[in-house]
Formats: C-alpha cells, sequence, structure tokens
C-alpha cells in the first residue's frame, strides 16, 4: 500500500489526469442514467402512485387507455372488490384567466371521487372538497409556476379550476396531471382495481395490470428500451476502457516490478500495490463524478426531465471497479513471471 501511494505522489500529474478521465467518464454515464430514468418518471409516476393492481377498460380501446370508455353501470358487477372509477382525459388549460397561447398548458384531467384512494399524497394545500377545485402535481408550480388559489381553465368545456392542492410529482405520458372531481358523470375510462384481480365474463371489458398499462403509453416502450441500451453498452465500453487503461499503467511499470522482484520483494506485495493503486483512481474519478453529477442537477431547469437512482449509479460503479480490477490484475499475472534479471 506503501508503495502505491508514494508512487501517485511522485507522479501525481499523470495519475490526476487518469482520475480525470475516469470522473468524466463517470459523470457521462451518471448524468444520462438520470436523464434516462426522468423521462421513464415523466410518463408512469402518476400511475405508480395509484398503488393499485390493475385497471379494467372497454376492449374496443385496444388498450388505450384514455380511448377507453364504459358506461359506469356496467361495473357494478365489481361493486365488491375494492375499485376507483377513473376518466382520462387529455387537455389544454389557460392559467388565471388569460386565453391566450403564451398561457396554455398541456395537461392530463384525472377525473376521480371527490375522497378517491388514486389521489396522491398531499404536499401543499388540501385535497378536493368540491366541485370547481383542483389537485395539481407539483411539476405545475416548478415549471408553470402556478399557485394555491390560482386558476385553470379547460380549454374544451371553459369549465374553472380553483388550484387547491398539490401532490408530488405526478405525471402521465409526460404530461402534469390534474386531479379534479368527476361529479355525477356515468362514463369512466377505467375501473382501477385497488387490491385483487377480478374474474372478467363480459367479453367487452379487458383486463389490464398496472405493468400492462405503463407498458401500453404511447413511446413509453421505445424510450425505455432505447435509453436502457444506450446506457448498458455505454456502460460496458467505459468499464472496458477504464479497465485497459489500468492494464496499460500497469504493464508499463514492468522493469520497475523486474527490480523490485531483483530486491526480493514478493508478488503478493506488488499485486496488492497494484490493487490498491487501482482501487485509490478508480474510486476517485467515481468521487469526482458523482459530485459533479449531482451539482448538475441542482443546476438543471425544471423542464429537463432528470431524476436520480442511487441503485443504477451503484450499479454500474460496481461493474466499473471489477474491470478495472480485471485489467490490472491480469497485467500483474504478466508482471508475475517476469525474470527479475532480463526485466532489469
Amino acid at each position: 500500500m506503501f508503495l502505491a501511494l508514494k508512487e501517485m505522489k511522485y507522479l501525481k500529474g499523470r495519475y490526476l489526469l487518469i482520475i480525470g478521465v475516469i470522473a468524466l467518464i463517470f459523470y457521462l454515464v451518471f448524468f444520462l442514467t438520470g436523464l434516462a430514468y426522468g423521462l421513464a418518471q415523466a410518463n408512469r409516476s402518476a400511475i405508480d402512485q395509484f398503488g393499485a393492481k390493475g385497471v379494467i377498460i372497454s376492449s374496443s380501446a385496444n388498450e388505450n387507455i384514455p380511448a377507453s370508455i364504459i358506461d359506469q353501470n356496467d361495473l357494478t358487477r365489481y361493486d365488491d372488490l375494492n375499485t376507483e372509477p377513473l376518466t382520462i382525459v387529455l387537455s389544454n388549460v389557460y392559467k388565471n384567466g388569460e386565453e391566450t397561447a403564451d398561457m396554455l398548458i398541456n395537461i392530463v384531467f384525472l377525473k376521480v371521487n371527490r375522497d378517491s384512494q388514486l389521489i396522491p399524497d398531499i404536499i401543499e394545500g388540501r385535497s378536493l372538497i368540491s366541485d370547481g377545485e383542483a389537485v395539481v402535481s407539483i411539476t405545475l408550480k416548478h415549471k408553470e409556476h402556478l399557485l394555491l388559489n390560482d386558476t385553470i381553465k379547460d380549454s374544451a368545456t371553459d369549465k374553472v379550476y380553483r388550484i387547491v392542492g398539490f401532490t408530488d410529482n405526478a405525471e402521465y405520458n409526460t404530461l402534469p396531471a390534474v386531479y379534479v372531481d368527476r361529479g355525477d358523470e356515468n362514463m369512466v375510462s377505467v375501473l382501477v382495481i385497488m387490491d385483487k384481480n377480478p374474474a372478467l365474463s363480459d367479453g367487452s371489458l379487458v383486463y389490464l395490470t398496472i405493468d400492462d398499462v405503463i407498458g401500453k403509453l404511447p413511446g413509453y416502450q421505445a424510450q425505455v428500451l432505447t435509453f436502457g441500451l444506450m446506457i448498458a453498452f455505454l456502460s460496458g465500453i467505459s468499464a472496458i476502457i477504464i479497465g485497459i487503461f489500468m492494464y496499460i499503467l500497469t504493464i508499463q511499470k514492468r522493469s520497475s516490478f523486474g527490480i523490485l522482484k531483483a530486491q526480493g520483494i514478493s508478488n503478493i506485495y506488488i499485486i496488492t500495490s497494484v490493487t490498491v493503486q487501482t482501487l485509490s483512481v478508480v474510486l476517485g474519478g467515481l468521487l469526482v463524478g458523482f459530485i459533479l453529477n449531482e451539482i448538475t442537477a441542482i443546476f438543471l431547469p425544471d423542464r429537463v426531465p432528470f431524476a436520480q437512482n442511487y441503485m443504477f449509479y451503484l450499479v454500474i460503479a460496481f461493474l466499473t471497479i471489477v474491470f478495472a480490477l480485471l485489467g490490472a490484475l491480469f497485467s500483474v499475472h504478466a508482471v508475475a513471471k517476469i525474470d527479475p534479471l532480463e526485466a532489469i
């Protein structure tokens, strides 16, 4: 260990450069992972917050939830289940009565019962009490600067809603969710099943699990697969490159290791020194890359769909460290076979 740290201190310029390159690699991978995860959450966060098992929709909707229309009277047979009626309407609203293009916002109305379990926890204000009120995603406060008691006007129906509460980030297919009272509407988009799967006997209805619902969101699967493959390949290639870095760095010290062996230094001592050096360089780059990613997350505008997932970061870091150690140990295996006299 002493030998490894002594060398790094003596050749600090070289090792700082290597740490810098590794830091930028980690930074790039972490940042792209955050963007991919943020975009995925912007598609599905409102559905995840339902805490449901699945939904019943009309078979004619072709598994497209907003296209589903069901007469609520047809759903009375499921009254023995823990269910919630829900109507999903993609719409546009005007902010605070100003009907101009600049004040128009794309949102999704989630029409529910006032006491519905589908409304997420309120983080500011209160939940629905009467008609004409709305509980909205906090993203509308961050991105559109809407506040409590501000109003939004549905461009399709001209109905005005007063904002009485904010929920945590709740988005459906990248649109901020607006929860309003469904009133006495008899038609619903879906019946949300909260606890157990129903047995359907009507061919006009279809049951979908929550995973199926999310998978059927327009563009969701393509986005997840594209970003997932991109990040997987980038992580794998980055890990291999770092492993090659450490391999070359160790092989370049072939003559130095030969001199050490001629002085009676054991192979175990050399392997330990290389391992410590590799871990120091990779962990140093990992730490700097992670800090850069956290700083970037702070200063990113709210409109950028960025979300942290530290489990993904941990897996990426672990795989990179493993490849770096393999690269270093492969080189040490070659160095261990060196004839001290030949190296000198």
